[in-house]
């Protein structure tokens, strides 16, 4: 751990002490853990038995993009760290190219799950629909479209930051920051458009879609109970629509995954915006230091939003599992009928149970057992 002179009056503050521990220790941690985790998920997603899942495709481009935001982000920041020199500070071409990409692969991330988020909206709660929209070809097409939109709003760093040489005592201090003509653009309004592109707008998508999923999930597991009931005695094995099937599983997986993020990534945005505001202010180094150290724990929770899928798949994905453990005993996967791609197999299945859970269908009229083949 570097202490640089500036440092040495803050290192008296056990906040501050705890921000440079917290920047030396937890960054390996995560890097070991992300690297890892995405490296299995990419090799789970792409056996032949998931690859042909669009939402699976997804999840594999999501998996590559956490691991260079990692690298882009995280290492530099606890290289850093080791070194006592941030490597954006270094040249003009540094400062530029690792803003942009730092700025685009975040938000790259961010909207990949609200594509899966939307995906599986449509999957749920729009069935019939989903055979349309929800292909591996639609989902190639959509991260494209992101992918391209997502460098063009993020160009700006090309022009908008430099090295700037403050001074410091004897010395000048490098330190990649906004160009004289563009500092209200950086400093003013882009921490304000870089929370709603990475986290607001995402927020309000993600957790408006995921509570009519939850809705039509719980929905529909009580028309079931209710034809169950209906059915006077008799056993009717019932495919259920969502909770039991391969469909509803990789629900509860993405739901997951979604509400994580939001979990993780807000703080990290409302921090920055705060710090915009109350820094400025702040005269008390001693309250200065407690902020730093906040900004340091929501920036290290960002990046584990960056880290976990892998281990939240295998937490709440069956399927996921099951095929991790199929890869580590090097096991072939049972192959799936040829004849349905998933969106198809998912609005079938979906049609069925909106027929058997339908409130004009008699008890007496429900066949004894209803099965789509799983």
């Amino acid at each position: 751990m570097v202490v640089k002179p500036y440092e040495e009056t803050l290192m008296r503050f056990a906040a501050y002490r705890l921000h440079k521990k917290l920047s030396l220790y937890a960054p390996p941690v995560l890097l070991i853990l992300g690297t890892l985790g995405n490296a299995f998920s990419v090799v789970v997603l792409t056996r032949k038995s998931m690859r042909r899942r669009s939402t699976y495709f997804y999840l594999t481009v999501l998996a590559v993009t956490d691991t260079v935001v990692l690298y882009v982000g995280l290492l530099r920041l606890w290289l850093g760290e080791l070194t006592g020199e941030d490597v954006r500070n270094t040249t003009d071409w540094a400062c530029k190219i690792i803003s942009f990409f730092g700025y685009a692969l975040s938000d790259f991330s961010a909207w990949l799950i609200i594509a899966v988020t939307v995906e599986r909206w449509l999957a749920v709660c729009l069935p019939l629909r989903a055979t349309r929209f929800c292909t591996r070809e639609k989902a190639v097409r959509v991260v494209i479209a992101l992918f391209v939109i997502l460098l063009l709003i993020n160009c700006h760093f090309f022009w908008t930051v430099h090295i700037v040489h403050i001074p410091h005592g004897e010395d000048f201090i490098p330190h990649c920051e906004a160009a004289d003509q563009f500092r209200t653009l950086i400093d003013g309004v882009w921490p304000w458009m870089d929370a709603f592109i990475y986290s607001f707008l995402p927020f309000v998508t993600i957790l408006l879609l995921n509570t009519l999923i939850i809705r039509k999930v719980l929905r529909a597991k009580h028309n079931r109970r209710v034809l169950q009931f209906c059915g006077r005695g008799k056993t009717l094995e019932v495919q259920q629509p969502f909770s039991a099937t391969d469909s509803g599983r990789t629900t509860i997986m993405l739901l997951t995954v979604s509400f994580s993020f939001l979990v993780t990534t807000l703080p990290m945005n409302v921090t920055l915006i705060a710090t915009r505001f109350l820094a400025p202010n702040i005269q008390d180094l001693g309250v200065m230091v407690v902020y730093r150290l906040v900004r340091t724990i929501m920036e290290l929770l960002m990046y584990v939003n960056h880290s976990i899928n892998f281990y939240l798949y295998c937490a709440a994905g069956r399927k996921f599992r099951d095929q991790l453990v199929r890869l580590i005993h090097n096991r072939k996967p049972p192959q799936a009928p040829p004849e349905l791609g998933s969106a198809a197999a998912i609005s079938v299945k979906a049609v069925q149970a909106n027929l058997i859970t339908s409130s004009d269908i008699r008890p007496e009229l429900v066949p004894l057992q209803i099965s789509t083949g799983k």
